[in-house]
């Protein structure tokens, strides 16, 4: 369980809301439904000028590749790892297009969910992989790759990086790469330095959420 995950997202959800995006918000998604949301969603999104994926929750890496884990995940098996978690390439797929500016959100991975039998030997890394994206893309991670994030200390009601997002991502003129700056400095900051936001960028301009 994770303490701190519906609440992160509701709370991006409402200062998205507040700037003016149109909002989906699902939490403690089961996997059936998953694909079926996002395909909706991406339609909706066709005319869009730009579209902002977050989320909150476990993920891991394993061969490279990155997986998001639903909540009714019970991966007992390397072979229920394709069939029960949502591949994060295949979900940026579906939202990028060269016509508008796509920017990923990730906070995650909290903590490695799969079973120490289902591990193997090398076969998977802590924290997530490096991604690779189309032109027109903005990839946000927690924490650099290969590291692991935290879901917030004591009574804190958001973890560390979505903290940070909420403090900055409402500020007038910033840009999302001086705001993910900004974002990277508080939660090193507020982490002792054990956690360090990450980003990758294919965008053709600056993107502003105010």
């Amino acid at each position: 369980p994770l303490r701190n995950a519906a609440r992160d997202a509701n709370d991006i959800a409402g200062a998205l809301e507040r700037l003016g995006f149109e909002v989906t918000l699902l939490t403690d998604v089961a996997g059936a439904t998953f694909w079926d949301k996002v395909d909706a969603f991406s339609l909706k999104a066709e005319t869009a000028e730009s579209v902002v994926f977050f989320y909150s929750g476990h993920a891991f890496q394993m061969n490279g590749a990155n997986y998001l884990v639903p909540v009714d995940a019970q991966l007992t098996s390397r072979e229920a790892i394709r069939t029960e978690t949502w591949n994060l390439d295949g979900i940026i797929a579906r939202l990028q297009d060269r016509k508008r500016q796509t920017l990923i959100f990730l906070d995650a991975c909290r903590n490695d969910p799969l079973p120490q039998s289902v591990r193997g030997t090398g076969s998977a890394a802590d924290g997530l992989a490096r991604l690779q994206t189309g032109v027109g893309t903005f990839v946000a991670f927690a924490t650099e790759p290969g590291a692991v994030t935290y879901d917030g200390a004591g009574e804190a009601p958001n973890s560390p990086f979505t903290t940070a997002l909420l403090e900055n991502i409402e500020t007038p003129g910033i840009s999302v790469s001086d705001m993910m700056i900004n974002v990277r400095n508080e939660v090193e900051e507020r982490t002792f330095r054990r956690q360090t936001p990450w980003d990758q960028s294919s965008l053709r301009e600056q993107f502003y959420f105010n």
